[in-house]
């Protein structure tokens, strides 16, 4: 005999296996109509906002004729940059191409150090070495503080290339 518990879970498990779950996907549609944009009219920018970028006005395209979409104001997005809506000529046809944040190369946040590093650290050089050059140390700024990396050897041939005549080489 089956036990009330156990039959109880049996059944919301077999139950969940037909809940609805999320897709994950991401579908891309470019639609390409023959018939060029209308030329973009003038709009009259507003003052700026802090904080926001102007969307600049644009053609869409509802299914049967160019509507215009006119400009607004974006939340600013920190390391992106506003590309605007626009149509691009594609083979025999005009392809809209919609506007939205792109990301910037570089990096997304600066740190801008207002604390001066202490004085270089006095290192004792190791004997030199055939074929290296020495790279002193230097202080780092790591997250929230200065840290010392100690010089180290590197090879004289790894940034700097030389005819072999002029490293000794006979």
């Amino acid at each position: 005999m089956i036990k009330p518990i156990f039959a109880t879970a049996i059944l919301a498990l077999s139950a969940a296996a037909f809940a609805p779950s999320t897709a994950s996907a991401q579908v891309g549609v470019s639609i390409v109509i023959g018939n060029a944009p209308p030329p973009p009219r003038i709009e009259t920018l507003p003052a700026p906002r802090r904080g926001y970028v102007w969307a600049p006005g644009y053609w869409n395209w509802d299914g049967h004729r160019h509507v215009w979409a006119a400009g607004h104001w974006e939340r600013e997005v920190v390391g992106s940059s506003w590309r605007q809506a626009e149509w691009v000529r594609d083979g025999g046809g005009w392809r809209f191409a919609p506007g939205g944040w792109v990301t910037v190369g570089g990096p997304g946040r600066v740190d801008y150090i207002t604390v001066a590093p202490p004085p270089p650290r006095y290192e004792r050089i190791p004997a030199p070495r055939a074929g290296y050059i020495w790279a002193p140390g230097y202080w780092d700024w790591r997250g929230n503080r200065h840290e010392w990396v100690g010089g180290s050897w590197i090879s004289f041939a790894s940034w700097l290339r030389l005819p072999a005549a002029a490293m000794g080489a006979a």
